[in-house]
């Protein structure tokens, strides 16, 4: 069995189609100069977005230039700009919010009161009619910052919002790419391939058929697909940290209050006293005062291995140190309403082979999903036909149904 993987080293790109504008930059704070990640940018018409990715940058390419860009980041004032005053490449500067926020917070009720509250009211402040989204989705893997694994897909979703109705997201792929340059994994690599060899000879000895199993395979099955982050609303799969039957296990506090559009925000952090489902967590939930609605969630951690499986990673001779996870989640309102805007999940771990008489060998492993709404449709709503219809236990790649009108020219890719 050839062990070899999917790289990501060819840069993906598309020509720029006939009359359209690409805009790119980077959005800083005006005073402190730094930058501002995972800003949400809105095309105000056309009801369009995008984000800024980790460091502060944009990019989005439009063909009517006939609207408004509205930028909305928690702390600072909303920035408007007219697409046609918008220079191809600028640096955009938003201004800290002038509402006055008190340092100090006291608040009637506990922390858990209010996350309480947000539950309750989730068919308040969430879709509870059905709508279709187009977003960009991406997945990859890194080993000591080379790429592995990387496939990215442009992405038609319907969401049945039914309370009644089990249905899952519906998802048509509609553009698909994966670069073709192989790469291979290094860890472990002597004795993967000398475990493959006597795997072959075995085979061959019995006349059978030797299977290969490619590690773009075994790598793209340990991703469940689009479906862990596209999700319905961000109840799905309610976390521990919102369930009130676990709240004994965190500390809560609140933060500085913020402001997000113009709205006032609550700010509540939270970290886990001891180990929760084998991980020590800590993050912050932004809830808007009025409706308690969650308009931004961050979350990072650790993960804990388990002690029965220490004895096994020993006796196989390996070893996991510094498994950390990082959870984004950004939310944009819609006629009073919260839809998904972006989410970004990634882990981080080292992977060790360790030996008695020699060194040890080691691997730094880095895997990440992404998803990015592009546009967001509320009237025209349509379900995905059941012939288009992703199936994740299939290939994403053979799973393409393409729309002639959509090209990656005019995806708005994070990167």
């Amino acid at each position: 069995m050839k062990l070899t993987i999917i790289c990501a080293a060819i840069t993906l790109l598309a020509s720029v189609s006939i009359g359209q504008t690409t805009f790119k930059g980077v959005i800083t704070d005006k005073e402190t100069k730094d930058a501002l990640p995972y800003a949400n940018l809105i095309l105000k018409r056309q009801q369009l977005g995008t984000t800024t990715n980790s460091m502060g940058e944009y990019q989005f390419k439009i063909d009517d230039l006939n609207d408004t860009l509205v930028i909305h980041y928690l702390g600072y004032e909303s920035y408007k700009i007219a697409l046609s005053e918008l220079k191809p490449e600028a640096k955009l500067k938003m201004i800290p919010s002038g509402i006055e926020l008190s340092e100090v917070v006291v608040r009637p009720k506990p922390p858990t009161y209010y996350i309480k509250q947000a539950v309750l009211r989730k068919e308040e402040n969430y879709a509870t009619s059905d709508f279709n989204t187009l977003g960009y989705y991406r997945q990859a893997v890194t080993e000591n910052g080379n790429p592995l694994h990387f496939k990215e897909s442009f992405i038609k979703t319907y969401y049945n919002m039914s309370p009644d109705s089990n249905e899952k997201n519906q998802h048509q792929i509609l553009l698909y790419s994966e670069p073709e340059v192989i790469s291979e994994m290094q860890f472990m690599k002597e004795k993967i391939e000398k475990s493959e060899k006597k795997a072959k000879k075995k085979a061959e000895k019995k006349g059978e058929e030797y299977e290969e199993e490619s590690t773009k395979e075994m790598i793209a099955s340990s991703f469940s697909g689009p479906e862990t982050v596209i999700r319905k609303d961000w109840m799905d799969d309610e976390d521990s940290y919102l369930d009130s039957n676990l709240f004994k296990k965190y500390n809560y506090h609140f933060g500085k209050p913020t402001t997000y559009g113009g709205k006032k925000v609550m700010v509540i952090h939270f970290e886990t006293k001891r180990k929760v489902d084998h991980t020590r967590q800590k993050g912050t939930l932004y809830l808007e005062e009025n409706s308690m609605a969650l308009v931004k969630l961050d979350l990072e951690g650790e993960f804990v291995i388990p002690v029965i499986a220490k004895p096994i990673l020993f006796a196989l001779g390996l070893g996991i140190e510094n498994p950390t996870f990082v959870h984004h989640a950004n939310y944009t309102e819609r006629n009073e309403k919260w839809y998904p805007q972006f989410v970004d999940m990634r882990i981080h771990m080292n992977m060790i082979e360790k030996h008695l008489f020699k060194k040890n060998e080691e691997s730094k492993f880095y895997l990440e999903l992404l998803y990015n709404v592009n546009e967001l449709e509320l009237d025209n709503v349509q379900r995905i036909p059941e012939d288009k219809r992703y199936n994740s236990k299939e290939p994403m790649k053979e799973q393409v149904h393409q729309d002639p009108q959509i090209t990656w020219s005019q995806v708005n890719k994070i990167r």
